[in-house]
């Protein structure tokens, strides 16, 4: 395989896998360990429950109003409320915020600014909204008319 190819396929693999992984090549061959970075692994990339189509609905209406999620990757609660959704709907659609120094693409600065005490909180029109809310509670927060059969 040339080296092109195997860095090719190896981001593949860091975007699929999500944690840091370090290669080393010679004698023709690669061999890779993967690391316990796990501060450095994207909240999009943790696995979750499979969206239904009625999450994807929601999560994609919130992001059309600009409701985001402030969250920190350790925080257990910021990981319920992401398996709610399901990794294809918060993945896609939800407008997360990092806050913790060490997380993937952390803006700590932002948190600070948008005064940001807790995990998770929800930022929907204006308000804010802290804790682990059902997406039943997202969409009554928002004004969600789509099918509620969450």
């Amino acid at each position: 395989m040339s080296h092109v190819l195997f860095f090719r396929w190896q981001r593949q693999l860091l975007r699929v896998v999500g944690l840091g992984i370090f290669i080393s090549a010679g004698w023709g061959m690669a061999q890779m360990t993967i690391s316990g970075a796990i501060a450095q692994t994207a909240p999009s990339q943790i696995r979750a429950a499979t969206s239904s189509t009625e999450a994807i609905a929601l999560a994609r209406h919130l992001r059309a109003i600009g409701a985001k999620m402030y969250g920190a990757y350790w925080c257990p609660h910021c990981a319920e409320q992401r398996r709610l959704f399901g990794q294809t709907a918060f993945n896609l659609y939800i407008n997360y915020v990092e806050c913790a120094v060490g997380g993937y693409h952390a803006q700590p600065e932002v948190c600070k600014a948008a005064k940001i005490q807790a995990y998770p909180t929800w930022v929907i029109d204006g308000k804010y909204y802290v804790g682990v809310h059902s997406l039943e509670e997202l969409a009554n927060l928002s004004g969600y008319s789509g099918a509620h059969n969450f």
